[in-house]
Parts: structure tokens; sequence; C-alpha cells
């Protein structure tokens, strides 16, 4: 199940919840004011990984480089 953001149209009050895909929007209540006028908001992302993705920028790499960040 994803995790959804909610914007409250009555409080301004931003929450997250997780829901069912394709959860019928008109159910869910905001918590902190109870309202029903509610609207999905796009969430924000992060990304996480390794800079420079590999070991080695190239054979001739010894690794102590700053492109390969190593």
């Amino acid at each position: 199940m994803p995790i959804y953001e909610y914007h409250c149209q009555n409080c301004n009050r931003i929450f997250e919840l997780l829901c069912k895909v394709g959860e019928d929007e008109s159910t869910i209540v905001c918590p902190e004011c109870g309202a029903h006028k509610v609207k999905r908001v796009m969430s924000r992302f992060a990304a996480h990984g390794v800079q420079g993705g590999s070991k080695s920028c190239g054979p001739s790499c010894s690794g102590t480089c700053s492109s390969c960040g190593m």
C-alpha cells in the first residue's frame, strides 16, 4: 500500500496516509479537524545512491580521483 500526502482544505494541514490503491478520496478524514475536504498532493521524494556509481571511473583510476568520489 502506498503512502499518500493529503492537504486539508478546511484547516490547511498536510498529512500522510497509508491507503489502498484506488481508495475513494471521499472516505479520507483530516486527523486535525475531522473534515472530509481533503485533496491528494504531489509528494516530495528523495533519491539515495553512491556517488560515482562504481568503484572506479576507468582503468587508470586508483580510486582517489574527484570524479569517482572514492
